[in-house]
């Protein structure tokens, strides 16, 4: 039997779980925007090789919007492919 008191309750308990770990979630990008950088490169030095695309927007870039911009690239990427290959049945 399908009791609908008992499905409120684990819908709370998921939002309450869901609002802790997305408050986690902003409190660490927080801290991770404002923590300081690696040692500034000089400019005087002409002998060093530069460095590589990747390396630099590392640098400048929190890593935390890495992830979060490359799992929306694969989620949205898995969706579609979903849904080519399981059309909805409207």
């Amino acid at each position: 039997m399908f009791y609908l008191s008992v499905w409120q309750n684990e819908v709370i308990l998921a939002m309450l779980g869901a609002g802790t770990l997305l408050t986690l979630g902003i409190v660490l990008t927080y801290m991770e925007f404002w923590r300081p950088r690696g040692e500034a490169v000089s400019e005087s030095d002409g002998g060093t090789p530069r460095e590589t695309l990747a390396v630099w927007f590392l640098s400048h870039v929190s890593w935390i919007l890495v992830v979060i911009a490359s799992g929306a690239g694969i989620w949205g990427l898995l969706y579609a492919i979903d849904k080519i290959v399981h059309p909805p049945n409207w």
